[in-house]
């Protein structure tokens, strides 16, 4: 497994000891897209569905007529769980349960070649939780398998947040949440999920990484048009499925100070996280 992956799963496991992660289990914004596309798509294919969990999105795909689901997952309470839900499946003999490392099997693990890749995600985590590893895997496991969805985006622009208005932008420490080692570099950079905030754009948002057709882009560069004073630079996590485009949760990244010239360089590191480097003139 990479090492991104590892680290990604270890948080898994340590933030969700009981293997289930309740609110994404209900939440019909996550669920929705795989019922839409699987009422199309689904009838006599073979699924692959990794990173399973407890089987929600596979169990979608049987409902709609799957020929057989394969459910991968490596966490083994999660697994465990999963398993016992599939003993009183109606459709079990439909299903074949693998635990462990999906970067680590063979075709030989699998008793029929899947068709369909389906890989639940996680909103604004939507690089590091391994989306682009895991379909470099499917296809070479599989180079004819289908991915679903095949296309997500991420967008980048300055905006401005009111300081006085949320109380959650102190200047040097943002209560419960920590600082990463990752952006201590001509910035600070707070990895924050939160909806509904208020903000006022300062430039228009432009496509910084992309993930279409298993091609992974991640260079981005762009000038700034002025300069900027206690400012974020948010990123917008976009997925697009078969009938609409789906906005995530942002990340928000503080910025003490930038000039107008500096050039703004994005990247993924070496975790799939995203890194914004200022360019000095």
């Amino acid at each position: 497994m990479p090492y991104y992956l590892e680290k990604s799963w270890e948080r898994s496991c340590k933030y969700f000891p009981e293997g289930m992660h309740l609110p994404m289990i209900n939440d019909l914004s996550r669920l929705t897209p795989y019922e839409t596309f699987f009422k199309q798509h689904a009838k006599d294919r073979i699924v692959l569905d990794v990173g399973a969990g407890l089987g929600l999105i596979g169990f979608k795909a049987l409902e709609h007529g799957a020929r057989h689901v394969f459910f991968v997952e490596q966490n083994p309470v999660t697994a465990k769980n999963l398993r016992a839900l599939l003993e009183h499946h109606p459709k079990k003999h439909q299903i074949t349960l693998i635990e462990g490392d999906f970067h680590t099997l063979t075709p030989a693990h699998f008793a029929h070649t899947p068709e369909l890749l389906v890989c639940e995600l996680w909103g604004p985590h939507l690089w590091n939780e391994g989306l682009h590893a895991t379909h470099t895997q499917a296809r070479r496991l599989f180079p004819k398998i289908e991915m679903y969805p095949a296309h997500y985006s991420s967008h980048f622009n300055v905006v401005e947040i009111p300081w006085d208005e949320t109380q959650i932008w102190p200047r040097e420490q943002v209560p419960g949440l920590q600082l990463t080692e990752l952006y201590k570099k001509e910035y600070l950079g707070y990895l924050l999920d939160r909806s509904g905030i208020r903000q006022k754009n300062l430039t228009e948002p432009e496509k910084c990484f992309s993930l279409e057709n298993d091609q992974l882009v991640s260079v981005y560069e762009t000038v700034m048009p002025r300069d900027f004073t206690d400012v974020f630079f948010h990123l917008r996590h976009e997925i697009h499925w078969m009938d609409h485009v789906q906005h995530y949760r942002s990340t928000y990244f503080y910025v003490p100070k930038i000039q107008a010239g500096e050039r703004i360089r994005a990247r993924l590191d070496d975790l799939y996280l995203p890194i914004f480097d200022i360019v000095k003139n």
